[in-house]
């Protein structure tokens, strides 16, 4: 199990390529379990929906 607060997660290098988020619950062709829902909303990117 590898922890994200793992300093070695920490070290990966990381950068935004500019694609946009959507708000998953609002794609009609997926479903979001409600009883998940914490009011923050749950994000993709767009490219893989």
């Amino acid at each position: 199990m590898i922890l994200l607060s793992d300093p070695r997660v920490a070290a990966v290098p990381s950068r935004d390529d500019g694609e946009p988020l959507v708000d998953v619950p609002d794609v009609p062709e997926l479903r979001v379990d409600g009883r998940a829902a914490d009011g923050s909303g749950a994000h993709a990117r767009y490219g893989p929906i």
